[in-house]
């Protein structure tokens, strides 16, 4: 990897996605002069690399991505935006290197446009999969299908799934309705969810795994798939 470029969004969801990701980057490049990755500086607000949330046109941008020699591109977008408009236009510019997005990306399989080809090597971070094996998940997923449909089934329905179930934790050991012995009952909390292993600190934010997807060709079809599980 020689170049990573960071495409992004002027709303909460992008911002704290490219804060994320910078200091990473920054570490990655104590490494030697061949492994150098370079990054638009995101953080003096650069208009040109930031768009709007109804954008829908970045071939400007993704020609200079494309002529820069990136081969690594993050764009934490959603499906609305990804599927119809940026990944295509960045195949059309010429950009062929790596895509990759968070769990906004999910679903964007129903919203393809051209090519399916130009949807390959393209992946994003999700909370879970719908493939994995695990019983607890395959419950879940039955269940969900059972009473609405396969296509609705997204990581945002195992979320809110395993947040229920978390509050229900919460209160059992609080012993009480009350908000702040809930939230004292959540510190520190660990939980074994659809969603993978969470353990909270004790601010209530969890350390947990994620899982990574991909876009694959199936005949005319674009798909996600699961990759691997980062720990």
């Amino acid at each position: 990897m020689k170049k990573l470029l960071i495409l992004s969004l002027s709303i909460m969801f992008a911002m704290l996605g490219t804060a994320f990701i910078l200091p990473y980057v920054k570490e990655v490049q104590s490494l030697p002069d061949n492994m150098i990755i370079t990054y638009e500086d995101i953080e003096k607000a650069n208009d040109f690399m930031r768009n709007n949330v109804t954008d829908t046109e970045f071939r400007t941008q993704l020609t200079a991505i494309a002529e820069s020699g990136a081969e690594f591109l993050f764009a934490p977008y959603y499906y609305s935006v990804v599927g119809p408009n940026l990944i295509p236009q960045a195949r059309e510019v010429g950009y062929d290197g790596v895509i990759v997005g968070p769990d906004g990306y999910d679903g964007t399989e129903n919203y393809t446009a051209g090519s399916p080809e130009d949807y390959e090597n393209v992946y994003y971070t999700n909370h879970y999969s719908s493939e994995d094996d695990s019983e607890k998940v395959q419950k879940f997923v039955k269940a969900y299908e059972d009473k609405y449909d396969k296509e609705s089934l997204n990581g945002l329905s195992a979320l809110s799934y395993d947040a229920m179930y978390m509050l229900a934790d919460a209160i059992e050991k609080a012993g009480s309705t009350d908000r702040k012995k809930i939230r004292d009952a959540m510190s520190g909390m660990e939980f074994e969810g659809v969603t993978g292993h969470f353990t909270l600190d004790k601010t209530g934010t969890p350390s947990k795994s994620v899982v990574v997807m991909g876009f694959f060709v199936e005949g005319d079809k674009v798909v996600e798939k699961f990759v691997e599980t980062l720990k």
